[in-house]
Formats: C-alpha cells, sequence, structure tokens
C-alpha cells in the first residue's frame, strides 16, 4: 500500500532504555509468498524508484517470501539505512510527524529491547537477508497493555509483511501477558486499518486529533480467524 501496516507511537523513543540480554537470534517463522505482483516487485527491485503515493493492495494475504526474526543490538546500522529506504509518507504514516533521518541514538534505543516488556521482530528478504524491509514491535504501557507500530520498506509493502508482522507481534505480546494492544494510525491508512479489523480480535477506533485515530485491539482470548 503505498505504506503498508504503519502505525504511530505517541512517544517515538522509550523513555528508559534497558539493557537486552545477550541471546541467540530467535527465527520466528519463514513465510512463503505466491503473489504474482510481489514477484514483480522482486525483480523490479532495485531499478524501480519509489513514487510515494499510491497505496497497495490491502489485505492481501500472499506476497513474497520473508523471514521473522528478534530485532537486535546488532541491527543499528541497518535499522537506520532501512529507515532511509522509507519515503517521507512512510515515515509520515510511522511517526505522525516528518522524520527525515533517524539519529543514531534513537536506533540505538529501538534495538535495545528485552523481547519481553518491550519488543521487536524484523522481517528480511531472503534474497537480501542482510537489509531490513519491516519491522514490528511492541512496548509496555502497563502490566497489561502494550502500545504497537509497524512500517514497511515502500517496495515491499502490499506483499503479506505487513500481515505477518501483525500477526506475530500480537502472538509475542500475547505470549508476554499483554491483553490490550494500542496504537494509532492515519484515518486515511485504509491499508492498516484493514489488517488490524482482520487481524482476528476486537477492534476500537476513535478520534485523537485532525486525521488521527487511537485504536484497541482486545486479545485477551483466543482468535476468530480459522487455524
Amino acid at each position: 500500500m503505498s505504506h503498508w501496516p504503519t502505525t504511530s507511537p505517541k512517544r517515538i523513543i522509550p523513555p528508559e532504555p534497558r539493557r537486552a540480554p545477550n541471546r541467540t537470534h530467535r527465527a520466528l517463522v519463514l513465510v512463503p509468498g505466491g503473489g504474482h505482483g510481489c514477484e514483480q516487485k522482486r525483480r523490479d527491485h532495485g531499478a524501480h524508484r519509489r513514487s510515494g503515493s499510491q497505496v497497495g493492495k490491502g489485505g492481501s494475504r500472499t506476497g513474497i517470501r520473508h523471514r521473522l526474526r528478534d530485532l537486535n543490538g546488532n541491527d543499528v546500522t541497518e535499522l537506520s539505512r532501512f529507515h532511509d529506504r522509507c519515503s517521507e509518507e512512510t515515515h509520515y504514516r510511522r511517526f505522525l510527524t516528518a522524520k527525515p533521518r533517524l539519529l543514531v541514538r534513537e536506533a540505538e534505543q529501538f534495538c535495545n529491547v528485552d523481547q519481553h516488556r518491550d519488543g521487536a521482530i524484523v522481517a528480511l528478504d531472503p534474497d537480501s537477508p542482510d537489509k531490513i524491509r519491516g519491522v514490528g514491535r511492541w512496548f509496555g504501557v502497563d502490566a497489561t497493555s502494550a502500545e504497537v507500530a509497524f512500517a514497511v520498506e515502500d517496495d515491499y509493502q502490499g506483499c503479506g509483511i505487513g500481515r505477518s508482522l501483525v500477526s506475530t507481534v500480537i502472538a509475542l505480546a500475547r505470549s508476554v501477558g499483554f491483553t490490550i494492544l494500542i496504537g494509532y494510525v492515519l484515518a486515511d491508512n485504509r491499508a492498516m486499518r484493514y489488517v488490524l479489523r482482520t487481524s482476528g480480535y476486537p477492534l476500537v477506533e476513535h478520534y485523537d486529533g485532525p486525521g488521527v485515530l487511537a485504536f484497541s485491539l482486545d486479545v485477551s482470548g483466543e482468535t476468530t480467524l480459522a487455524a
């Protein structure tokens, strides 16, 4: 979608960064692809230049193969490069403000997660496994609530990566005890809103300023999606 699942947290940087434990990277899942349009994107990648204007096919359940793993402290440089590859519009959809650069200290704090109270995962294209193509994260607000945010590189939007990030973040946040997931999304970001609406959990939205929706997902019960 020009701007695949991308939500925007109110606080951009966690206020109290903590040292992440030294652990082996957890490879979460390798998601099979198959969408023809996304295969074309892969063939065109490199020659293609972002127009930063059109929303892609929201809610796509197929797309390129991609691997998900934990974000970690070794990803600081690549996270900054990922940000640089994203368009101004994707930056705005993620942060609800202009964000042309991600400072080193910001990237370090984003990568400094314990994968429990605060956590993040990244999507990697097996054809270029050293490059981050999408990020999903959660950070605890209180004992049972966490705020979530997502971003996908423009050339990889509309290929199912955003949906994978959303469903995996939900599963991981649930596994550490969170039952309510909150976030913010632009009202015109139909693709993100569709993914949230079809996540399998009850969704509540309300306006939180001009053009901005606050949303809440109740993940305390079982998903309504078919196994």
